[in-house]
């Protein structure tokens, strides 16, 4: 699965590579300079997915689809999203 985020070796980088591991996919970073441009990437369609701090967005555009948000408890504005801990053994 190709993914979009900010910079190489970075946090979203190596969580996106252990996910893989337990979940038994491979995941191939595409670096970019920043949370925005990897957004804008992935609202393009290049690539299919991305990893963003969830303050750059609000989650509304119907293009995207949250699987996950990375805190101890599920947020107000995304009461339908599993949590970043949980997403691989739910």
């Amino acid at each position: 699965m190709k993914y979009a985020t900010y910079g190489d070796h970075g946090l979203f980088h190596i969580c996106m590579e252990m996910l893989g591991k337990v979940a038994g996919f491979q995941s191939i970073l595409i670096p970019y300079a920043g949370g925005n441009p990897a957004l804008a990437a992935v609202l393009g369609g290049m690539p299919t997915s991305g990893v963003t701090p969830g303050s750059l967005w609000d989650g509304r555009p119907r293009k995207i689809r949250i699987i996950a948000v990375g805190w101890e408890k599920r947020l107000e504005l995304y009461p339908d999203v599993r949590l970043w801990l949980n997403s691989v053994s739910d």
